[in-house]
């Protein structure tokens, strides 16, 4: 995760470094797990679910409604801001009741990763 303990100039900066890097002809490869950063700078992404992979594609397929609920456990949306989408949530579905989203065996919690990756983080 190559912006873990950033502040947010420094995570940018080092985003954008990563980005011109791909655009230059690398292959860039970051795990993130701020959805916003990933939806920005992500020419693809893998969304992963307790190591098991929920979705593949450009951030605005991987990252859609139904993805974020089955996934996060999340009532969520995109919402276009002046600087790009932003992901408002109305909160964790099923909190009201207590119930805990599952991962894919069973157990309590997403282990949700998100993993941008592709030409082009």
């Amino acid at each position: 995760e190559p912006i873990a303990g950033l502040d947010p100039a420094a995570q940018l900066a080092t985003l954008e470094i990563l980005k011109a890097q791909a655009a230059a002809g690398a292959t860039v490869v970051a795990t993130l797990h701020d959805l916003c950063l990933a939806d920005r700078f992500a020419d693809r992404l893998l969304l992963l679910e307790a190591g098991f992979l929920a979705a593949d594609g450009l951030p605005r397929e991987a990252l859609a409604q139904d993805a974020l609920a089955r996934v996060f456990g999340l009532q969520a949306a995109w919402v276009e801001g002046p600087f790009g989408r932003v992901l408002t949530t109305a909160g964790a579905l099923g909190a009201a009741t207590g119930e805990v989203p599952s991962g894919p065996d069973g157990s309590a919690g997403s282990g949700v990763d998100t993993m941008a990756t592709g030409v082009g983080v």
